[in-house]
């Protein structure tokens, strides 16, 4: 084997340019030659001149990079088969900040590679167990290993592997644990938190005999009743309709910990095992929408001061809290952007404050990750482990990342051991999950026939935990040599015990099932390898046959008794319930009243619209995709401006039918730093406040995830959690609806200079529920400018101010915080919103939460430009000495808009209930009037104004990443945008097209004459799915083609009228977008050979969209030469934005010239630019209706994002019409739309769709 090395420059200014090393068995001339196909820029490595000033920042040695693992997927595609590994370093001009786990840094040809082992390291017997769990810093106690009956020393896998699956993080002991209650004189045994969590689940069983959880407790995720759903799936490429019982699933994970000192990877793995958890649940489920949330320490950013942060803890355990902020958010959206899962929901927030003697701030950030899926009824139950049945292992390769990591986690982190926690942090592959969910995807679409007998996603613990897992209660016989490895030195412990990612286990029955398995993995080109079999005994026994000594690395008995109760105080151990020692409070006023001297409201006001969970979070929803999937019916973005305020999302169940599931969030961390009992109670409240605008199929079909992030390393904590525990438990039994999963992190303390800082004390409530009517919702912008608003005062007048905002930026905590009042009277206003949502009695509506009444009046305002007057000075609600509590406290609550003919009713329903009154009305003008005691003006700013104060935090952070020029040119946009210049346009003829579509059918029937076409794919791709649907619902019959089919077929697209090139991050975009599918396409003989005899014939037709326009472009098939770059802001770009249809002969618009409307767009890469603008406008077809950023996201020439080849045939463009072809797909539609047309089930890009099946006819 000989390596070669290779340059490339680069065309950006801050690199200088590329080294590639290239392990080939070939010569040099012979490599360079191939490589200059891929690669047409490359030059000799000796031929170029580089300063010793550059920095190279080169992968190490010992780990193959998912570049390198994409890069030779594309080669061996071209045909390309002589290259053994390639390895990509970058060269920097300045030094710069790296993953100093995976690269090492220095100058050109002068290497800092001190870590890397260039031999495997065998496993050895461990003569003191004790002294080896101390030094690898292994959480687990000495105790557990002496209930492991081995009759000789351990191995050091061993010992990993007992660690690893005995830890906090994989065994929740203190959910699971014993607990007493004590104090100096007495102590009692109490409920275990599990089953204090579980006794909802059982009192709903109990009650409701229309209980809607179909999983809950067990298995990788919570599960609800669905609908009978109609869905499409491919059978040899076909796509057929089918009619299934579908049925909805969530999960909630964190991953807290890495997100501190790894902020990117970590938040991408949190992700990624999420969706591996959706995938597993049952016999395989489909990941859908995702949801993420984000709590750090106070933001301390440069040159720009929040007043009631300290400073103190600035650098974090590694680094700052805005750099935790924007990289982890940057990770979590990375990743779901490329597997091709939007992010519809979310939280985020920052604290830090001394509280007596203690401080706590989330020094150990919230890493939050939820995410709705779907499985099919026939898939609902794992089969149980049996003799025989094979192990099989699907996904990526094993990668030497991740060792010990459910170890780390479930400790208290110091600062100074930093540099050994960074080796447990994971590394994800976005672009393998993708492939792996398609495996299973697949193989639930097979329904009846599915291959999978159980599956389980490889996550905490590694191999060593997964399988355990898969195959309990039996044993097994596990063969590690047999698994695909990214570096041969791989020693057996790091690949039984090391948390690679992107990879699932499934028990697989025979030989048929397997076949089946392993004929879909290769048509995704997914490894798919037999690792091993179920043993008739409990013996867990893994061998490696490389290991010269030791070849039976683990052999013990899995099986471990229960010991007994008596002897459990100082010991935790698998299937035992361990003691924790509980000390009670001698007193519960913990905290001292503060003074309530606050007079300036202005001043007040402004400071908590600039608080971060108050604030705007356009910094985290800019950035993210909101719409891929197409069933995206509600996410986090409301009206013109796409306002990030949403109380909840829904996520339609299928593309013919308006059912669906509602998801929402709540959390009150701050208000359990005084009274944890309350604080879960608001969460669950704020929860069901936030659902209660969006019809749902019925109360007590609500189920919630409850996740604890808890700093219960104390006994006085564990007491606190415990309260809290029971607090919610009591409530979900009032409420008569249940928590049926989630997840404990408990383990939510930091040391900083042996100072020990506490995470907030946080629960996070995810309600959820099936969906009659998509369509039936509320939003919390108003509507009318001639409306009334009334109050709804779920807190019964009280005006609690411990823990809320206001308190917060004035830099204190109080001692009465806000409760959960009245549960029985709580459903009955749920159920009356519910009655005046069916009979659209209610306009807009909006929750009472952080911020307090002023932010709810105020956010209603931002989000549509309409002015308010309210009028505070009845002195039954407020008075001289309350106003301020009254507008600033957070106690549950609601504002309704309504209209004057149905106000009466509305107010009287309600107010015989609860306490409900008229405090204001909507006005014409665009200004936010308050008026208090004595008819005294107590605010009188432009709704502009109140915007600019609400987005400023989320500008400061926008700035941090896109720049100060964009960030500002969107803040302007933002305070002083015309609404008149974001209405729709539609023409007569457009609209009586749609009127005309809407009387014939919904659906084309079987019979209907079907032309084909079919949708081509690649690795990568991720928007298929809404295409499909559109073409299907168009007419056509619609293939999946994906570029691995068309390697070993020679004629796919004969009868095919037109091909459809879909969006996604093609090979992660590891040549840059559309490269790397360009190649494969051009220099595979056989692949070429088919595009080109499509592209020849004069009936068909093509579109590509996105990533499928990156790929049209470099084809050539537009006629016009022009490239696709990066976005101006250098990010990707997630916006709903208005664009214009031009005069055009493309058979897709050609009748829909004139149409300005919204389009989803989604990219990085889109910046249209051309040294022939002439030529290029002459070709253009469509354009954002305006040149500045962010109504030009991507900073196109001309505003230019579409372009029509010469003859009409062909198209591309980078917006996503295909997740915009329903109504209810869209954010909003403007008010000078027909409203007879705003009803209509179709919008105007599904006539892009029926336009080309007209042509085909």
């Amino acid at each position: 084997m000989k390596l070669h090395k290779f340059f490339n420059k680069s065309k950006n200014s801050e690199i200088y340019g590329y080294i590639y090393y290239v392990y080939s068995t070939e010569n040099y001339e012979t490599v360079y030659t191939s490589l200059k196909k891929v690669l047409p820029n490359l030059v000799n490595y000796e031929n170029i001149n580089i300063t010793n000033i550059t920095y190279e920042i080169k992968p190490k040695l010992s780990f193959k990079t998912t570049w390198n693992t994409n890069m030779l997927c594309i080669l061996n595609k071209c045909e390309i088969y002589n290259i053994y590994s390639i390895e990509r370093s970058i060269l920097y001009k300045d030094l710069i900040d790296y993953d100093k786990l995976l690269y090492t840094i220095g100058y050109v040809d002068d290497y800092i590679d001190n870590e890397i082992d260039n031999e495997m390291k065998s496993p050895e017997y461990i003569e003191n167990y004790k002294l080896f769990i101390k030094k690898n810093n292994l959480g687990i106690d000495n105790d557990i290993i002496s209930n492991y009956t081995i009759n000789r020393l351990f191995t050091d896998v061993e010992l990993y592997d007992i660690s690893e699956s005995n830890s906090e993080h994989c065994r929740h002991w203190l959910f699971k644990g014993d607990l007493f209650i004590s104090n100096n004189e007495y102590s009692y045994k109490t409920k275990s938190l599990f089953k204090l969590i579980k006794e909802p689940y059982y009192n709903v069983k109990k009650i409701n005999d229309n209980n809607s959880t179909i999983i809950a407790f067990k298995d990788n995720a919570s599960a609800i009743k669905g609908y009978d759903t109609i869905v499409t799936y491919p059978i040899n490429n076909k796509i057929i309709k089918d009619n299934v019982l579908q049925h909805f699933t969530i999960k909630c994970e964190t991953h807290n910990f890495p997100t501190a000192i790894c902020p990117f990877p970590a938040a991408e793995t949190g992700v990624g095992g999420r969706i591996r958890d959706t995938m597993c649940i049952g016999r395989g489920g489909m990941n859908i929408a995702g949801i993420a949330g984000y709590c750090v320490g106070n933001l301390n950013m440069d040159n720009y001061d929040l007043a009631w942060e300290d400073g103190k803890y600035k650098d974090g355990l590694l680094l700052s809290a805005d750099k935790i902020l924007i990289e982890a958010s940057d990770g979590a959206s990375d990743y779901g952007n490329k597997i091709g899962e939007p992010i519809i929901q979310g939280f985020t927030r920052s604290f830090g404050m001394d509280i007596l003697d203690e401080r706590f701030e989330w020094i150990k950030p919230i890493m939050f990750s939820g995410g709705v899926g779907f499985m099919y009824n026939n898939h609902i139950t794992k089969h149980p482990s049996k003799p025989g049945m094979k192990i099989v292992k699907i996904g990526g390769e094993a990668y030497r990342i991740g060792l010990g990591g459910s170890s780390s986690s479930s400790q208290k982190n110091n600062n100074n051991d930093i540099d050994k926690y960074q080796k447990s942090v994971q590394r994800g592959d976005a672009m393998m999950e993708n492939k792996v969910s398609r495996v299973i995807r697949k193989c639930i679409n097979l329904l009846d026939n599915n291959p999978i007998s159980s599956i389980h996603d490889q996550g905490a613990g590694g191999m060593s935990n997964v399988v355990k897992e898969l195959v309990e209660p039996y044993g097994a016989d596990v063969y590690l040599d047999r698994v695909n490895i990214s570096d041969n030195t791989m020693s057996s412990l790091e690949i039984w015990c090391c948390e690679y990612q992107e990879v699932v286990y499934t028990l697989i029955k025979d030989s048929n099932d397997l076949n089946v398995l392993k004929s879909i993995c290769d048509e995704e080109n997914v490894s798919c390898i037999e690792v091993g079999t179920v043993r008739r005994d409990s013996i867990l026994k893994v061998y490696d046959s490389r290991n010269n000594i030791i070849t039976n690395v683990v052999n013990y008995d899995t099986n471990i008794p229960d010991i007994n109760k008596q002897y459990i105080l100082i010991s935790n151990i698998i299937n035992t319930q361990p003691v924790t020692k509980i000390n009670r409070r001698n007193s519960d006023s913990e905290y001292v009243e503060l003074h309530n001297n606050y007079t300036i409201f202005n001043n007040n006001l402004s400071k908590v619209l600039s608080l971060l969970s108050v604030g705007s979070k356009r910094f985290l929803t800019n950035k993210v995709d909101r719409s891929v999937t197409g069933l995206i019916s509600q996410q986090q973005c409301i009206g013109y401006l796409q306002t990030p305020l949403s109380n909840y999302s829904i996520v339609s169940s299928s593309y013919y039918d308006i059912h669906g599931i509602a998801t929402s969030i709540g959390e009150k961390p701050i208000n359990a730093l005084i009274n944890p009992k309350w604080s879960v109670r608001m969460a669950i409240g704020e929860s069901l406040t936030n659902l209660m605008f969006v019809l749902i199929s019925s109360f007590d079909s609500i189920r919630l995830s409850g996740n604890w992030m808890w700093p219960a390393d104390t006994n006085e904590e564990k007491y606190h959690l415990y309260n809290a525990v029971e607090s919610v438990s009591e409530l979900l039994v009032e409420l008569g609806i249940s928590i049926d999963g989630g997840k404990d992190s408990v383990s939510m303390t930091a040391e900083i200079n042996n100072k020990s800082i506490k995470s907030p004390r946080t629960f996070v409530a995810t309600s959820y529920c099936s969906v009659p009517n998509i369509k039936k919702k509320i939003t919390p912008d108003f509507k009318s400018t001639t409306s009334t608003l009334l109050f709804v005062d779920l807190g019964y007048g009280n005006m609690r101010l411990g823990g809320s905002s206001y308190y917060q930026v004035n830099e204190e905590l109080g001692n009465n915080t806000t409760n959960f009042e009245n549960p029985k009277k709580f459903i009955e206003v749920f159920n009356k919103i519910q009655e005046f949502i069916i009979n659209d009695n209610i306009l807009s509506g909006h929750d009472r939460s952080d911020g307090g009444l002023i932010t709810t009046i105020c956010e209603m305002s931002i989000s549509s430009n309409i002015g308010c007057n309210i009028y505070l000075n009845d002195n039954e609600i407020v008075n001289e000495n309350n106003y301020l509590d009254f507008l600033f406290n957070e106690e549950l609550g609601l504002i309704l808009e309504v209209n004057n003919e149905n106000l009466n009713n509305v107010k009287e329903s309600l107010n015989n209930i609860v306490p409900t009154k008229v405090i204001g009305i909507t006005t014409n003008t665009p200004d936010i009037n308050i008026q208090v005691y004595n008819d005294e003006i107590l605010l009188n700013k432009s709704v502009s104004d109140i915007r600019k104060l609400w987005e400023y935090t989320s500008y400061q952070l926008e700035i941090k990443q896109i720049g100060k020029e964009l960030a500002s040119k969107e803040l302007d946009y933002l305070v002083n945008y015309d609404k008149e210049e974001l209405n729709y346009y539609y023409t007569k003829n457009i609209m009586n097209r749609l009127l005309q579509i809407e009387s014939y059918k919904f659906l084309p029937e079987d019979n209907d004459k079907k032309e084909n076409v079919c949708i081509i794919r690649d690795e990568g791709s991720n928007g298929e799915r809404e295409m499909i649907a559109s073409l299907e619902l168009a007419g056509f019959q619609v293939y999946d083609i994906s570029i691995n089919d068309m390697i070993n077929n020679n004629n796919l697209l004969d009868n095919m009228r037109g091909i459809i090139f879909v969006g996604g991050f093609s090979y992660s975009d590891t040549l840059g977008s559309a490269n790397g599918w360009y190649n494969v396409i051009i220099n595979n003989e056989n692949i070429k050979k088919q595009f080109d005899s499509f592209y020849n014939r004069e009936d068909t037709f093509s579109l590509g969209v996105c990533n499928g326009f990156q790929l049209m472009s470099k084809l050539g098939w537009l006629d016009v030469d022009f490239e696709l770059t990066f976005n101006d802001s250098n990010r990707f770009e997630s916006r709903f934005v208005n664009v214009k249809i031009e005069k055009n002969n493309n058979i897709f618009l050609n009748n829909l010239e004139g149409l300005e409307m919204g389009i989803w767009i989604a990219h990085g890469e889109g910046k249209v630019v051309t040294n022939n603008i002439k030529e290029l406008n002459n070709n253009s077809v469509m354009r954002f209706c305006d040149n500045k950023y962010p109504l030009n996201p991507n900073g196109s020439i001309d505003n230019i994002t579409g372009i029509s080849s010469n003859d009409g045939r062909h198209l591309g463009m980078m917006p996503h019409p295909e997740r915009c072809i329903m109504n209810w797909q869209l954010p909003y539609i403007s008010d000078n739309i027909y409203p007879e047309i705003k009803k209509l089930q179709y919008s105007p890009w599904f006539l892009m769709f029926k336009n080309v099946y007209e042509w085909c006819l």
